[in-house]
């Protein structure tokens, strides 16, 4: 008999739920995010038109066409977006806190082609196909062999006229200094970086063969990663800034870059300013003819409390906000039905690099060694009921393994399953007992689970009724996030711990995450699993990088490395002046969108 404790757990939520939802969920559009057949970038180029200040906005006058973009209208100079952060670490060093808001000021060798319509793919996460991209510190790029891939800088960009650079051109020595501090390979640079060089751990040498050409040199053969590889990690810093830091960029005011955005004021915990960069030569994508950005100033304010957040969004303190609960996404429509919105996958945020939610384990503890546990563990949760009552229907009840299911072409389908592969993790607690007892526990057994208190305790305490309801006693214990972190990274967890899967994340940072040699949180060793890996990185297109994300998805899947809640949503809202927007994460592109927005002043 299904326990009395589901039924508690999940009527108080649905009580809850219904509460907030006092109307009916109204969505002004839909984007998922599909990726469309990979293919492999050889060479790809932009150009510019170098402009002074505006104070009206052109339209495109090289396209008599429609184009998709064209639903926004005709953007407008003039007036400030204002955004809201949670929080916001006193680093302005790319290499050392790589925020969103940390990247305002910089510009990278590549970017996300803002002109790709969003039907074939939608930008509303962290990974860009290969296709998908543009250059911006970068012109031209080529993969001459399989282990070299060489750049070619775009002239006349310039870094911020502020000291210690005082506006001098960009070169190909800034990019090789970037890299050598990474990886601590040179420009007086001895010491790795610990957030990134791994990342990086196979690029060999980075080289500059005149001004504005860097050839990049990998250790083996990896022409269908190289572009991710370096696209990952190449928003560039002003090596002067470091030298006059002293190592690490730690004052504002020398938060200096070469992108759009110059940053003018910063309040500690409390906001930090940006106002257009005249100087800069790349214009709207969109509208070449228009100098970017639109607005005359940007301004993130620190709101750690979400609903002060929501109250900002409600009384149009702030533009815009993503992350909101299906529950509030409802009740601000109600309060506000001028309010813009789309539905998004996963938690939203900056950081929101998940979809689904559930625990994980030390896989070489027992009895977690035993993968009848790890079925029986799944078979016990009813996915349809969760995403029924708990998400309020805003999630499918499918499950998801190490890829989201959003990003087609990268992640093992469900509809292509085997029947036997999807009893696995339909709702069946009888059979969920019986695979205990034949693991050695008809009684169950007790375990724990290491919980931040930032992390979805509500959920936990379903996935606890479940498992009680098979005999498997999960005592939870929650505590400051940072410390819960703290143990995991060190291995210090004994059983169980929190567990995130469907990651949206580039699939470079995705295979890495059940690698043996890598942090390897699970403290997994599994020969098969670093076999897809190490082939992964030895890809020579983009589209063996999908088809060994897909072999890794569907691997990771069939061990029950993971047990998941179904894939979460979460959704944007804006204000309807606010225009241009259409579902792009800001995250790490907060720079390049936000550049491209405007606000409609007749409204």
């Amino acid at each position: 008999m299904r326990n009395k404790a589901i039924y508690l757990v999940i009527g108080i939520l649905l009580v809850i739920s219904i509460i907030l939802a006092s109307c009916a969920e109204t969505t002004t559009s839909s984007t998922s995010t599909s990726a469309a057949t990979a293919t492999s970038t050889t060479s790809k180029s932009t150009t510019s038109t170098v402009t002074t200040t505006q104070t009206s906005a052109t339209t495109q006058s090289t396209t008599t066409a429609s184009n998709w973009w064209d639903k926004f209208g005709k953007p407008q100079y003039g007036g400030k977006i204002t955004l809201a952060v949670s929080s916001y670490t006193e680093n302005f060093d790319v290499t050392t806190f790589s925020s969103g808001e940390s990247q305002m000021w910089y510009d990278a060798l590549f970017e996300p082609d803002w002109t790709t319509d969003r039907n074939e793919w939608a930008f509303t996460t962290d990974f860009t196909p290969d296709q998908y991209w543009t250059g911006v510190l970068a012109e031209t790029w080529e993969q001459t062999d399989p282990q070299t891939m060489v750049i070619h800088l775009r002239k006349g960009m310039n870094w911020q006229n502020k000291a210690p650079v005082n506006g001098r051109e960009f070169n190909s020595d800034d990019v090789v200094q970037h890299f050598d501090r990474i990886l601590g390979t040179g420009s007086g640079y001895t010491k790795a970086n610990p957030m990134l060089a791994g990342s990086l751990s196979n690029l060999a040498s980075v080289t500059a063969t005149d001004n504005y050409t860097v050839v990049f040199k990998f250790k083996t053969a990896s022409s269908g990663v190289a572009f991710q590889t370096i696209a990952d990690t190449s928003r560039i810093e002003a090596p002067e800034c470091v030298k006059d830091q002293g190592g690490t960029i730690t004052d504002w005011t020398k938060a200096i870059g070469t992108g759009p955005w110059i940053l003018t004021n910063y309040v500690s915990n409390s906001s930090l300013t940006y106002g257009g960069n005249s100087a800069y030569i790349i214009n709207d994508p969109r509208y070449p003819q228009n100098h970017i950005p639109y607005v005359d100033e940007l301004t993130l304010l620190v709101i750690p409390d979400t609903s002060t957040q929501q109250a900002a969004l409600r009384t149009g303190k702030i533009d815009f906000l993503n992350g909101i609960t299906w529950q509030y996404a409802k009740t601000l429509q109600s309060s506000n039905k001028d309010l813009q919105q789309m539905k998004l996958p996963g938690g939203g945020g900056a950081a929101a690099i998940q979809t689904s939610y559930g625990v994980a384990f030390r896989l070489d503890k027992t009895p977690f060694t035993d993968i009848k546990v790890r079925k029986a563990l799944q078979m016990s949760i009813n996915l349809k009921e969760i995403a029924e009552g708990y998400y309020g229907g805003s999630s499918l009840a499918t499950p998801s393994g190490l890829v989201t299911q959003n990003y087609a072409g990268y992640a093992y389908d469900y509809n292509n399953w085997s029947q036997s592969l999807k009893d696995e993790y339909a709702y069946n607690p009888a059979a969920a007992k019986q695979l205990l007892s034949d693991a050695g526990y008809p009684d169950g057994f007790k375990t724990t689970l290491v919980a931040g208190t930032s992390d979805d305790l509500q959920l936990l305490q379903i996935f606890k009724a479940y498992f009680l309801n098979i005999g498997v006693d999960m005592e939870i214990n929650a505590m400051d996030p940072n410390a819960a972190f703290g143990l995991m990274i060190t291995g210090k967890v004994d059983q169980m711990f929190t567990g995130a899967g469907g990651f949206t994340s580039r699939p470079t940072r995705t295979i890495e995450e059940f690698y043996s040699a890598g942090s390897n949180f699970y403290k997994v060793n599994d020969a098969n699993y670093d076999a897809i890996r190490n082939k992964f990185w030895a890809s020579t297109n983009a589209n063996e990088v999908a088809s060994t994300m897909i072999e890794a998805d569907k691997y990771v899947i069939e061990q029950h490395w993971l047990i998941l809640g179904p894939e979460t949503n979460s959704y944007a809202m804006w204000q309807s002046y606010f225009k241009g927007y259409s579902g792009e994460a800001l995250g790490f592109n907060q720079k390049y969108v936000c550049s491209r927005l405007w606000i409609d002043q007749t409204k």
